[in-house]
């Protein structure tokens, strides 16, 4: 198994990137969900007064996170099944070569 930079210029891409990032990736977005959600409450309040920030906190930036994330975390998974299924298909396969 070839470490993240070997894989990154295998060329022949017989070794996968993917794996080794994906909850890299994960990170980031969970970062990046939770700042544009401060920045939304930051606008709740100011735009909205206490009645705006806290309907902000309370109701829409939860929605955001959850929507968010939610849909972040079914693309990576899909990422990892095709993965997992190429593994699965070349250990069938070399088993049926055997």
């Amino acid at each position: 198994a070839k470490g993240f930079l070997g894989s990154l210029f295998d060329f022949s891409f017989t070794s996968f990137v993917t794996p080794k990032i994906v909850k890299v990736i994960y990170v980031l977005v969970t970062i990046w969900t939770v700042i544009w959600a401060l920045i939304f409450l930051r606008f709740g309040f100011k735009y909205g007064g206490a009645a705006g920030g806290f309907f902000t906190l309370l109701v829409v930036d939860p929605i955001l996170v959850v929507l968010t994330l939610g849909a972040y975390r079914m693309v990576l998974e899909l990422f990892m099944v095709v993965h997992r299924m190429h593994e699965e298909l070349k250990a069938i396969r070399e088993r049926g070569e055997s």
